[in-house]
């Protein structure tokens, strides 16, 4: 096995285990980058299911304008974490239909962008946050590891994770979302 390969694997681990744990259907490649057709259903109503879930990786970021957040600052609410970068065009893409979803969600929904920064340029990030008037909060993953990033092995981008009140991983989103709805499909289990 080469190097590539194995960085490769070790970079696509962690989604496609989140994605087997996850899933009770099927990936279909019509939507665009892995993305799932359909949010994971338990047919196990009990907290088995729940044991099930990966759990997600905590970790503590300054937000863009200089407020350190951390996801485990959030248990108890439903989380939606999205890996992106000003430079992504599918990134870009969906950062409306995330917004609409946030505004729409709001109290109920945690909605939180992690902007791959290393790889990023920050006056890029802020610009396009004001462009686009995004009122959740951006958190800078910008140390040369991309701790966050290494810690979901995120690879491609964007991706987005759905984290229950529990503060496991519930569903993946891996590929630009097609509308607000494809937000909406998988963040409701998790309001039950």
């Amino acid at each position: 096995m080469t190097k590539t390969m194995t960085k490769w694997s070790r970079w696509c681990f962690v989604p496609l285990l989140a994605l087997s744990l996850t899933t009770a259907g099927c990936v279909s490649s019509n939507t665009g980058a892995g993305a799932l057709e359909q949010p994971p259903r338990s047919t196990n109503t009990s907290n088995e299911a729940a044991k099930e879930r990966l759990k997600a990786p905590d970790f503590k970021l300054m937000s863009l304008y200089g407020k350190e957040e951390s996801l485990s600052a959030y248990q108890g609410k439903p989380v939606v974490v999205n890996f992106w970068a000003s430079w992504c065009a599918p990134c870009r893409n969906e950062m409306p239909d995330l917004n609409e979803f946030a505004k729409e969600y709001e109290g109920k929904v945690v909605v939180l962008g992690v902007n791959l920064t290393f790889n990023d340029k920050e006056k890029d990030v802020r610009n396009l946050v004001q462009k686009l008037d995004i009122k959740f909060p951006i958190l800078l993953d910008n140390d040369p590891n991309n701790s966050a990033a290494e810690a979901y092995r995120i690879q491609p981008i964007p991706a987005t994770f759905f984290i229950d009140k529990n503060g496991n991983i519930a569903d993946v989103l891996i590929g630009a979302a097609r509308s607000k709805n494809d937000f909406i499909k998988r963040v409701e289990p998790l309001l039950e």
